[in-house]
């Protein structure tokens, strides 16, 4: 099935770069990380991402299509993004594996959580698995407004799917988006709704803070972010139907370069989450990124 994914993604690249007569653009990266978290020991990871993709136009109109293979340091493969998307200034269809819309953005680089983990309004935001259909159809009504209209389907036992509309709005320093989720988990009976909304505030070109709120029935989560330069701090509190439901976690970086050498950095991390009734869970990372 993997070997089935990258086929897809590189077929979909390809194909929208012939149909625009596009310059096919490549791009890698490498991470890798050292990760203690409390009550276990030390451990490593990492992946090298590759990134293929085109954009092509035809007056108006154009035809984008992009594939990302990840390489892990465990001798593991995976696909990130594997679309294409065809349109113009005023909409545009997306089909494949993809992202939509961030309802509840993070900053994190380790984000470990114990307890409840509440909802995050990204049950239906996409890469789901292999065997899911992911499309969404975005409208730009006027400059800064996006309404986007995405739909999942999977045939697995146990993964979501449903509609997820979102509107987002930027001008000047300010950004919002907000929207819903209709989930069905297969093979289960009913659906659910759930709603997010978060918007931001920047301080300047390297400084900003931002909010977020989702609910989905009994369960609600608030996140808070600041990005200062090199440093990101945020807090995620979750709440849910039990007294014992409630988590909060707090999570920091900060960035520097390495060695002076271009596209090259080290970014210390920790978390630190801690339920109302429980241990607390510590976790401090190291990572080492190096853009090609």
């Amino acid at each position: 099935m993997k070997f089935q994914l990258k086929a897809i993604a590189v077929a979909a690249l390809f194909v929208s770069a012939a149909a625009a007569q596009a310059q096919v653009q490549f791009g890698a990266n490498a991470e890798f990380d050292i990760t203690k978290v409390s009550g276990s020991s030390l451990s490593n990871g990492g992946r090298v991402e590759l990134n293929a993709g085109a954009r092509g136009t035809s007056g108006d109109a154009f035809v984008e299509g992009k594939g990302t293979v990840l390489i892990k340091t465990d001798g593991d493969t995976a696909v990130d993004d594997a679309w294409i998307a065809a349109g113009t200034k005023a909409f545009d269809v997306k089909l494949g594996r993809f992202e939509a819309t961030d309802l509840f953005p993070l900053q994190d680089t380790v984000l470990e959580q114990t307890g409840f983990v509440g909802y995050r309004a990204n049950a239906l935001r996409g890469r789901v698995d292999s065997k899911s259909a992911h499309a969404a159809l975005s409208i730009y009504p006027t400059q800064g407004l996006k309404l986007e209209l995405g739909a999942i389907t999977s045939s697995t036992e146990g993964k979501s799917t449903g509609f997820r509309p979102t509107v987002s709005y930027s001008t000047g320093n300010v950004s919002f988006a907000a929207g819903l989720e209709t989930v069905k988990v297969k093979g289960q009976d009913g659906s659910n709704t759930g709603v997010g909304v978060t918007g931001a505030y920047s301080l300047s070109d390297s400084a900003k803070i931002g909010l977020a709120f989702a609910k989905m029935e009994e369960s609600k989560s608030i996140g808070m972010y600041g990005v200062f330069g090199a440093g990101k701090i945020g807090v995620i509190i979750n709440d849910g139907a039990a007294s014992t439901d409630n988590t909060t976690t707090v999570y920091g970086s900060y960035t520097f370069p390495l060695m002076n050498v271009k596209g090259a950095s080290i970014t210390p991390a920790f978390s630190y989450s801690k339920p109302d009734s429980g241990d607390a869970v510590t976790a401090l990372r190291l990572r080492l990124r190096y853009d090609f």
